[in-house]
């Protein structure tokens, strides 16, 4: 099975739960913002102020396609939650053939959860136990607000998706979500998948009688 690409917004929980999927297949697990601070040696905060978004992007596109040449098959892709902002990415996920999962955590759950990691470090950074730059390097700043940014992005993310794996409002409990998300991985790599889990289908995270059989959020 060529490889299946993890896409979704910051904090929806892409690395927390491809993780698991590759881990309950056996399957090699990339961080595309890992392999791409390891490619280019710093930060994509550093890269962002050093470059703009504009040659961020162009970086990232580079380093997605050098990774799925590197794993074409039997791995799980997680990429950053603006892979979807440019076109030439977008046709990349399109012709790829294999599945590109969205994971959809509820907006509001998405916005509560990245301004309390916001919050979390304006208070280290006022109590000296981190600069603005670091801060700022682990993840750079969207500079609009994050609903603005998911009512852009969701349109390119219902394009390049052959699964959605969405995880409903107000769900917290991160080891029932990735259980069912190691579910969606194993019925991807089968053979023939079952109806419930071919391409196109909608994956809800809710309740274990939403699936035959039926995670900090962090990217």
């Amino acid at each position: 099975m060529a490889a299946t690409v993890v896409v979704g917004m910051r904090g929806a929980g892409k690395s927390t739960l491809g993780r698991r999927g590759a881990a309950a297949r056996g399957a090699t697990f990339v961080d595309m913002d890992e392999a791409l601070e390891a490619a280019e040696g710093r930060s994509c905060g550093e890269l962002v102020a050093q470059r703009g978004w504009e040659g961020f992007r162009a970086a990232e596109l580079a380093c997605l396609r050098a990774q799925l040449h590197a794993h074409p098959r039997d791995a799980v892709i997680a990429c950053g939650g603006g892979i979807v902002e440019t076109q030439p990415a977008r046709g990349l996920l399109g012709a790829h053939d294999g599945p590109v999962v969205h994971v959809e955590r509820d907006v509001e759950d998405v916005v509560e959860y990245l301004e309390a990691k916001e919050q979390a470090q304006a208070a280290a950074q006022a109590a000296d136990e981190v600069s603005e730059a670091e801060s700022l390097a682990r993840r750079p700043k969207y500079g609009e607000s994050v609903r603005d940014v998911w009512a852009r992005r969701k349109p390119f993310f219902d394009e390049v998706s052959t699964h959605h794996f969405c995880v409903a409002r107000g769900d917290k409990d991160w080891e029932a979500i990735a259980r069912e998300f190691e579910a969606l991985v194993l019925a991807i790599f089968a053979p023939e998948s079952p109806p419930a889990f071919a391409p196109g289908a909608v994956v809800r995270s809710v309740a274990a009688a939403d699936l035959a059989e039926p995670a900090g959020a962090e990217d």
